[in-house]
């Protein structure tokens, strides 16, 4: 019978686990289309080396822009690009 739980609570970890991977997957992507995008965050997340290179050189970029511009300037700046800079994966 204890067997029996161990294996379902085994079955519910895993399954919660793979969960937490596909949205961490997620939530990658969608930093990364952010920082694409011209905006910044200040957390690393798992995207691949290349992309994370990527990633930080776009951000510190996009955080530098809105510093110097101002934020007013940078953001309508951002609005008229229109699309990402990089390549998107």
């Amino acid at each position: 019978m204890l067997d029996g739980i161990f294996y379902d609570l085994g079955e519910r970890v895993t399954e919660r686990i793979n969960e937490l991977s596909m949205t961490h997957d997620y939530v990658s992507g969608v930093h990364y289309a952010l920082v694409e995008g011209g905006g910044f965050l200040q957390n690393g997340l798992g995207l691949t080396n290349e992309q994370c290179i990527l990633l930080n050189t776009l951000e510190r970029a996009n955080m530098q822009a809105s510093h110097t511009m101002g934020t007013a300037a940078y953001m309508q700046l951002v609005r008229q690009r229109g699309g990402p800079v990089g390549r998107a994966d």
